[in-house]
């Protein structure tokens, strides 16, 4: 395994990458510097379960949204590949205090285009039985003085 790092105009996304296009069986891990949000000291983690017949080597996309009324709904993104663990880690840290709303999909398609008919996607706090699909749907993550670890859920099929 070797870490990648990507650095986005106040961004820096760091993604371990494992060689032979994700075909180890420990999960990958997005971790995400979120100073684009301001400056903060809190940090999102979990884990994101994906269905047990998705294939490895496909794209991972995560997004992490501000909810409205605490500063807009700028996003930010990591990518890594599935591997055969049918599981994704992440870690979203620098974040200030506010609410947000975190949503990972999966290319399974793998045609490059994420979000199609056969792809996977979920938003927090949904499962692999009943994934949540749009932004209204999704439980917001309230960060006032304590980082949030635990915050995991499933992905389902488009």
């Amino acid at each position: 395994m070797r870490r990648l790092l990507i650095a986005y105009s106040a961004l820096l996304v760091s993604c371990d990458v494992f060689p032979g296009g994700g075909s180890s069986a420990f999960p990958p891990t997005i971790t995400m510097a979120a100073t684009v949000f301001g400056t903060g000291s809190l940090s999102v983690s979990g884990t994101v379960t994906l269905p047990p017949f998705s294939s490895s080597g496909k794209f991972v996309q995560l997004y992490v949204e501000r909810s409205a009324g605490t500063g807009g709904g700028t996003q930010i993104q990591g990518s890594v590949q599935t591997t055969s663990s049918h599981e994704v880690d992440y870690e979203i840290t620098g974040l200030p205090s506010g609410d947000y709303k975190i949503r990972l999909a999966v290319d399974e398609s793998g045609n490059g285009v994420f979000s199609e008919t056969g792809d996977y996607e979920g938003w927090y706090d949904g499962t692999l039985t009943s994934p949540k699909q749009s932004a209204g749907s999704a439980a917001t993550i309230v960060l006032v003085s304590v980082s949030r670890t635990g915050m995991n859920f499933g992905v389902g099929e488009l």
